[in-house]
């Protein structure tokens, strides 16, 4: 039943609630089409960075585990790269950047099954510190100024040394393949 207001003029229609309008918009078409212009228009190679190699957990497993971490999707807030199935962030501090006086950070992690034909074994995790995007000047985070890849590793191997069951092998991917750099654990990076 809907909760229409009682019309006390005859003549003339009510005027549409919030309820009205909302019930007109086509949210599945509007999503559907930010989901093709990401995909599409949006994306870009994966990248050739240091990162992890995780096993003894799921990648749902992680993000779960993340999210206790208090970080949440960035999805609508990033590029997509290459088929990822991972994009998290959370803030991470403030610091000076560019001449910029505390600017809002964030560590953003993004991951992919290593073979995606077995979503339960290995994933790839690329972290990097940055800009957050809606600090008061994302020019710097569309830019890359103050983005840390190495700070980024620095502070996920803390996380990863923090949950038993996960076994992080630190990896450098310069070449596209994955090629494990000598380290074998995420122990090797330091602290948060």
């Amino acid at each position: 039943m809907s909760a229409r207001r009682e019309n006390p003029d005859p003549v003339r229609p009510p005027s549409p609630t919030a309820s009205d309008y909302a019930r007109a918009l086509p949210v599945r078409a509007f999503r559907r089409v930010i989901r093709w212009l990401r995909s599409n228009v949006f994306t870009i190679p994966r990248p050739a960075e240091e990162g992890y190699r995780v096993t003894g957990l799921s990648l749902d497993e992680f993000r779960t585990r993340l999210e206790r971490e208090n970080f949440e999707a960035g999805w609508l807030l990033s590029y997509e790269e290459y088929s990822e199935d991972l994009n998290m962030r959370r803030p991470s501090g403030r610091e000076d950047v560019a001449g910029v006086p505390l600017v809002q950070m964030q560590l953003h992690v993004r991951g992919w099954h290593e073979d995606d034909s077995d979503p339960e074994g290995a994933f790839i995790l690329h972290p990097h510190r940055e800009v957050s995007p809606l600090s008061r000047r994302p020019d710097l985070h569309v830019r890359g100024i103050g983005m840390s890849t190495s700070m980024g590793v620095r502070s996920l191997g803390s996380l990863l040394n923090r949950i038993p069951s996960a076994n992080p092998t630190r990896i450098h991917v310069s070449d596209g393949t994955g090629t494990e750099d000598g380290s074998d654990s995420a122990t090797a990076s330091g602290g948060d």
